[in-house]
């Protein structure tokens, strides 16, 4: 295949199981295609399907599916389906089982990305553009990827955390869907029930400020339709004086008048402080 030389159309597509009930949209796409939007301004196309038969029926350069481990089995047949009407097209495979299984990545995938996705899938978008395909002799100069290389499993070296989450722009929403929003990534605590510690690493924020500034977006677009915002934080009230200064930006600038909010705590933080 030869490198391309116009605007690359990238498919993204959360893969679930039918028993499986989404509220929200991910936003994890958001964010991609913010990064995307601001890194390759005018050089690619991605767009988010919401079923599986889109992904017959839409005219894609490059796939990219994400799935956790419950949804793992349904992306096989997806793709066998996909590979009868479009046997080159790479796919690039994200979220948390490829994350913690690696060696699970499946032959007929070019790649996966593990951990923080915005870096690495920018970073392969760019390689596809640049040879028209993801070679492995390119692959291995990526971090956080893992890939086939003379028929066994290779992963690069981990992609360092981004050190400031206010350098990645606002994620991109649609009117049509309901907004929510993360002020943060990761938690402190490493319960066994929950891969969120391990996925994002050490517990990072979003500037009171960068936090603010989206909820001000998100009422300026959506207006009248939006009067509740759910942070879907792991753990939102820990960081006290942030959630501080949050709290009186919001109060400051009639966002509080406007709009109210939930959000996950840890019973043991509750005290006479934070419920005020």
């Amino acid at each position: 295949m030869e490198p391309k030389d116009q605007m690359v159309k990238i498919g993204f597509l959360q893969v679930t199981n039918p028993l499986y009930v989404q509220w929200f949209p991910p936003l994890s796409f958001g964010y991609l295609k913010s990064y995307l939007d601001r890194e390759l301004a005018g050089e690619v196309d991605f767009f988010r399907m919401t079923t599986k038969e889109e992904v017959f029926h839409r005219s894609i350069d490059l796939l990219a599916l994400s799935t956790a481990s419950q949804d793992f089995g349904e992306r096989g047949d997806l793709v066998r389906r996909f590979r009868k009407i479009s046997a080159d097209c790479p796919i690039i495979l994200g979220g948390h089982h490829i994350n913690y299984l690696p060696e699970t990545l499946p032959r007929d995938l070019s790649a996966g990305v593990r951990l923080e996705g915005e870096v690495t899938f920018a970073a392969l978008v760019r390689l596809f553009q640049e040879e028209g395909k993801l070679p492995p002799r390119e692959l291995k100069a990526i971090p956080g990827v893992v890939y086939w290389e003379d028929g066994k499993i290779a992963r690069t070296t981990p992609r360092p955390l981004l050190k400031n989450l206010n350098q990645l722009p606002m994620p991109c929403r649609k009117d049509a869907e309901i907004p929510y929003l993360f002020s943060s990534r990761g938690c402190p605590f490493r319960c066994a029930f929950c891969t969120s510690s391990v996925f994002w690493g050490k517990m990072r924020y979003f500037s009171a400020e960068y936090v603010v500034q989206e909820i001000d977006q998100i009422v300026e677009r959506y207006g009248e339709k939006v009067r509740h915002l759910t942070f879907m934080d792991d753990l939102m009230t820990l960081n006290r004086p942030r959630l501080r200064e949050m709290a009186s930006l919001l109060n400051n600038r009639g966002l509080s008048q406007k709009v109210n909010f939930s959000m996950a705590l840890k019973v043991g933080t509750v005290d006479d402080d934070l419920c005020q």
